[in-house]
């Protein structure tokens, strides 16, 4: 975590939200950086009262916001006092909850937004809430979404890797995704994992043509894709030969591949990119990624291509 220095953290009252943003304020402290702690009040539905109701309703909102400033002017104040040099301040805004933390990320230049987990979903394996998936769709800045524990853990850190080298940016994206796995996992004198997984589509059509010309071209396809993908990871992963990466080559849809062997190895940490359809209206996270998060059940830090465009101006 040491690249970010403007972090900006969202509280909403998640259960480990204390015990995170300890663990977030002590990184940011020792790289002198900057923590701005937000909370967002839903505006109250005014348009739709009576005279008299929408009164009581702008006083019940005032009451609100000044309750949520006095506490998080109390949360830094508990910080300070752990932490006497973090740099760090608090705000309250009023809106929709994702679009005034974008509107603030820009305001503010930050390089990280980081929450706990909002999910109140009583589904297993049902790690984020709707403020979650919005923003890891839409906030230009990376994301770190932290699963609530006493203890925030980040030893076991997988980075997951597409290396995919037509796409604008994947190389790119892929190269910052390793190196943010890198950089948290040697802080934690932890663990990396780079884990590709990779799959030839039409196989069934490509096999079913092939049959009456005795080719074998299925296979040659298989074999070449694969060792196209090493020869990527190996070169990727040498400049962090210190922490002898686990390298894996898992033939599947990263949708099926990337969940299951996070929960199979007790992955903390998930480091991905989140390639967005920047070109069509409404697409903003690729659809890949949004079934890989959607099967995750651990921490999260959602990285953005480049060229990304946010939709909240």
């Amino acid at each position: 975590m040491q690249r970010f220095k403007n972090v900006l953290f969202v509280t909403e009252g998640s259960k480990g939200e204390m015990a995170a943003l300890q663990h977030l304020a002590e990184d940011i402290q020792a790289v002198r950086g900057k923590l701005t702690i937000i909370d967002v009040v839903l505006d109250a539905p005014i348009s739709l009262s009576t005279p008299e109701t929408a009164s009581s309703l702008v006083q019940l909102q005032k009451t609100i916001v000044k309750e949520r400033e006095a506490a998080l002017k109390e949360m830094v104040s508990r910080l300070r006092k752990l932490l006497p040099n973090l740099k760090v301040a608090s705000l309250v805004r009023q809106g929709t909850d994702y679009i005034e933390i974008i509107r603030q990320v820009q305001a503010g230049a930050h390089d990280l937004v980081a929450k706990v987990s909002g999910s109140t979903s009583r589904i297993e394996g049902m790690l984020f809430g709707t403020l979650d998936m919005n923003l890891l769709r839409k906030c230009p800045c990376p994301v770190l979404i932290l699963k609530g524990h006493k203890k925030i853990k980040a030893s076991k850190v997988l980075a997951a890797v597409d290396l995919v080298r037509h796409e604008p940016g994947r190389a790119n994206l892929d190269s910052t995704v390793i190196d943010l796995a890198a950089s948290i996992a040697r802080k934690a004198e932890g663990s990396l994992d780079i884990l590709h997984a990779w799959f030839v589509g039409y196989q069934k059509q490509i096999k079913a043509a092939e049959k009456s010309r005795s080719m074998k071209t299925v296979e040659a396809l298989l074999k070449d894709v694969r060792e196209s993908a090493r020869v990527h990871m190996e070169t990727m992963a040498a400049d962090y030969a210190d922490l002898s990466p686990g390298m894996h080559l898992i033939k599947g849809k990263p949708e099926d591949v990337i969940p299951r062997f996070a929960k199979n190895h007790g992955t903390h940490l998930v480091v991905m990119g989140t390639v967005g359809r920047t070109g069509i209206a409404g697409f903003f996270i690729g659809n890949t990624a949004e079934k890989i998060l959607q099967g995750l059940n651990c921490s999260v830090l959602a990285v953005k291509p480049e060229g990304f465009k946010c939709p909240v101006e």
